[in-house]
């Protein structure tokens, strides 16, 4: 991991000195080119740690999202689907839920058996997820090339992906690990 460099992020500007006491504060060119490239491809969002918060973090984001008329994919691991939030978030015609058939339980409680059973259900899930994210690619390709013609340049990001519990799947090989890394990455 790189360490964050203060004095890279912003660069002066003696072209207006009523700004910020005296000189213009603006993003030097090196770290507007990278926020570009992150933008052009999207932001990853890891709520992660012991405690209440994650969920409702992330259910905060799709709601932002769907109010500017983004599509939002909110798919659920190692839960049930009977969460609270998630009526919610069913009404809502921007948001499609996915959730795994089994109810879970606690994992570590799990014969092998239903281990099994469970780390199918979630790969089931993975899968599902990888033909949305491919559907709405193909949706952003058709919609990007007619909007080139009306704006040339313009490229935009017309879906939130949320992965729920993701980590626990890919920490006790649940997954396919290799499918989700290339789905992140891609």
């Amino acid at each position: 991991m790189r360490e964050l460099q203060p004095e890279k992020l912003f660069q002066q500007d003696g072209e207006d000195k009523e700004a910020f006491g005296g000189s213009e504060l603006r993003l030097s060119e090196d770290i507007g080119q990278r926020t570009k490239r992150i933008m052009e491809k999207g932001l990853i969002h890891l709520y992660c740690g012991d405690g209440k918060g994650k969920t409702t973090a992330a259910v905060g984001l799709c709601m932002r999202a769907a109010g500017n008329k983004k599509r939002v994919l909110f798919t659920q691991f190692m839960k049930d689907g009977t969460s609270g939030e998630l009526s919610l978030l069913k009404k809502i015609p921007e948001i499609k839920v996915l959730c795994g058939d089994i109810p879970p339980g606690f994992y570590s409680r799990m014969d092998d058996k239903t281990k099994k059973l469970f780390a199918g259900e979630q790969e089931k899930l993975l899968e599902a997820i990888i033909k949305e994210v491919e559907k709405e690619i193909e949706n952003i390709k058709t919609q990007n090339e007619e909007t080139i013609k009306e704006a040339p340049g313009k490229k935009e990001i017309r879906m939130l992906l949320v992965l729920d519990e993701i980590t626990y799947a890919y920490s006790w090989n649940l997954i396919d690990r290799k499918k989700l890394e290339n789905l992140i990455n891609n």
